[in-house]
């Protein structure tokens, strides 16, 4: 394809059946996306409802985190605040009203949540070694699945015929 969008002679993304394929593969990855957003957004808002209604098994973990960093902070209210934020970000990922406050409120929500990694070793590391998480380990390690899915959905820009995605290799080739 020439710079002016005019298709050259015969390449390989102007033949039919690879752009009925390309095709495809952009439906996949769009509803796997919307799977993915479902998914976060359940996560978020059963997490979150869990710290609301004070039952959930990380505010020890969140308390100790605010003990090892601003010990005048209590964790109660704490917990409570950040449950609401959850339930918020949860929200944000399924109905798409406001994907740039969503951002701004899950990326520091991810950050803090990696505080627990360097500010209390001894509660997520075995022995000091990096390697042997905990259990409290493996639950703060596993949210680096939840910011790349986050931030792959967060990506996706909503728009009033649907859902603009991000760009792919194969965008390029078509117009």
């Amino acid at each position: 394809m020439y710079f002016d969008g005019r298709p050259t002679r015969d390449t390989p993304f102007t033949r039919p059946e690879v752009q009925s394929r390309v095709s495809a593969e952009e439906g996949e990855a769009h509803y796997g996306l919307h799977v993915l957003r479902v998914a976060l957004a359940s996560c978020f808002v059963w997490f979150g409802l869990l710290k609301l209604f004070q039952v959930s098994p990380a505010s020890k973990l969140i308390g100790d985190l605010l003990a090892a960093t601003v010990p005048a902070v209590p964790a109660r209210p704490v917990v409570v605040e950040l449950g609401a934020v959850e339930v918020v970000i949860g929200l944000g990922f399924l109905s798409w009203i406001a994907p740039r406050m969503t951002l701004l409120l899950f990326l520091p929500q991810m950050t803090a949540t990696f505080g627990t990694l360097l500010f209390l070793p001894r509660s997520v590391y075995q022995r000091g070694d990096p390697l042997l998480l905990s259990l409290s380990g493996e639950f703060v390690v596993k949210n680096l699945v939840l910011l790349a899915g986050g931030l792959a959905v967060l990506a996706m820009v909503p728009t009033r015929n649907g859902v603009k995605q991000p760009r792919t290799p194969f965008a390029a080739t078509r117009r």
